[in-house]
């Protein structure tokens, strides 16, 4: 028998049954009679020494046009987070006519308004919803870039403010009541929440004059995007660039009949969001880029925040066993606002392996188990574990396929955690470090002697 046997999912529910079983912190055979007379004994043991240094990251992606299509949320805001600092994010779009008119006479119309509105996302949300919102929309001055990846560092430059929304009390709900004027009889309706103001006469007197509808890229030249920034320290919210009131509307009417011309946002277009981060005042920012810091607290933040390292500094002892689970298990800190009810925990962790190439990527056990839509057995969402009578809230992740191949030289003795989603999720967590006195970082191992 080969000792670093592949794993399969049948193997890694009963090991992790197992393994949540134990909580020793020496080797022994505890749970092996579960397993039958005909299968080799477990052991298990929770000693592996472990060393974290948190990290912060210069950008990742906001866009990529390989998942366009099937990522909708852009992130603007403003807020100052006790415990990670200063997160703020701007939204770059581009709006384009939802249909060419070829027939466009701008001297047979009247000009009546330009609106724009952004569906948002209620259950992306952050900050204090009791501190009203300044919100600028600034006309772009430069083409959007070609890029098939565009990163959180880039910018766009801005000529001119053609909106803004003051004192925005924002309370995320799921619907909002407009009146519907579809039907002969208008009545009040709901329909997913959005927000909406006016713009600029100037540029709507400009758009309806403007003959450019009869091309997307005439029209593209023209006007290039808009700019959506959170001028105070407020909150953070998450717009749905394909949302049903993701758009812009010219009114305008001809006689008496009114007219309207719907811009919306491509739904695979270039788009992004950048981010400005600062944690360096806040309580994780005393706990980067140092290993004896890292043994306290571990610091992870959604968006391009802080990402602990996890390093397993000798595995000699493992190599020739045979593995059948190795699930790291991570305890949240108790602290003040960690979680708290403006700023939410992470919901899924992701990790990345530094591979003998010197990328990262994701590691195999998180692709293969997700592929099958099946992440609930790798782990990496909150739970609440009962502990000598108390209640602690942990992750747990499975990194089994992963670290065989750390064994095997395949890949380096060190992961990277990060959040699922971060580019579109600012959540964030603190937890405690492998030196903890009573919830350490633990890397929980069953295996067998051949």
């Amino acid at each position: 028998m080969e000792p670093f046997k592949r794993v399969s999912f049948l193997s890694i529910m009963l090991c992790t049954a197992l393994i949540l079983a134990f909580a020793c912190n020496k080797q022994t055979d505890f749970g092996a009679d579960l397993l039958g007379s005909d299968v080799l004994p477990l052991r298990f043991d929770d000693t592996v020494s472990l060393q974290v240094i948190n990290s912060s990251i210069d950008s990742i992606p906001t866009f990529d046009i390989q998942s366009a299509a099937s990522d909708n949320i852009l992130l603007a805001g403003n807020l100052q987070d006790p415990l990670f600092g200063k997160v703020k994010s701007d939204a770059y779009l581009v709006f384009q006519p939802d249909r060419l008119l070829t027939n466009f006479e701008p001297a047979n119309y009247v000009f009546d308004s330009l609106v724009l509105s952004l569906s948002v996302d209620p259950n992306l949300f952050y900050g204090d919803t009791l501190i009203p919102m300044n919100i600028n929309i600034d006309r772009i001055s430069e083409n959007m870039f070609t890029d098939s990846v565009i990163y959180s560092t880039r910018t766009l430059a801005t000529s001119e403010r053609i909106g803004s929304i003051t004192g925005l009390q924002f309370t995320p709900k799921t619907t909002t009541q407009v009146i519907d004027t579809s039907t002969s009889t208008p009545d009040t309706t709901l329909i997913p929440f959005f927000i909406r103001t006016r713009l600029s006469d100037a540029l709507g007197l400009e758009l309806l004059n403007a003959k450019v509808y009869d091309s997307i890229p005439k029209f593209t030249n023209l006007f290039k995007g808009v700019k959506i920034s959170v001028e105070n320290e407020a909150s953070l919210f998450a717009i749905n660039v394909i949302g049903t009131r993701t758009r812009m509307v010219l009114h305008y009417h001809e006689d008496t009949i009114a007219r309207t011309i719907i811009m919306q946002v491509n739904q695979v277009g270039r788009r992004f969001s950048h981010f400005d981060m600062d944690p360096s005042p806040a309580l994780a920012g005393q706990y980067l880029d140092s290993a004896e810091k890292g043994e306290e607290y571990m610091t992870l933040q959604g968006m391009a925040g802080l990402r602990p390292k996890i390093i397993f500094p000798n595995l000699d002892q493992y190599k020739g066993k045979g593995i059948k689970l190795a699930q790291l298990e991570m305890t949240i800190a108790d602290i003040p606002g960690n979680p708290g009810p403006n700023f939410k925990e992470v919901e899924q962790m992701a990790v990345s392996g530094l591979n003998t190439a010197g990328g990262f990527t994701l590691i195999e056990d998180f692709v293969s188990l997700g592929e099958k839509n099946l992440l609930n057995l790798f782990g990496g969402n909150p739970r609440i574990d009962l502990v000598n009578g108390v209640k602690v809230k942990r992750y747990t992740i499975n990194m089994t396929q992963h670290f065989i191949r750390m064994l095997q030289a395949e890949e380096t003795n060190e992961v990277i955690l990060s959040v699922l989603g971060g580019a579109r999720r600012a959540n964030r967590v603190i937890l405690y470090g492998p030196g903890h006195p009573t919830y350490p970082l633990r890397l929980k191992i069953a295996y067998s002697d051949l």
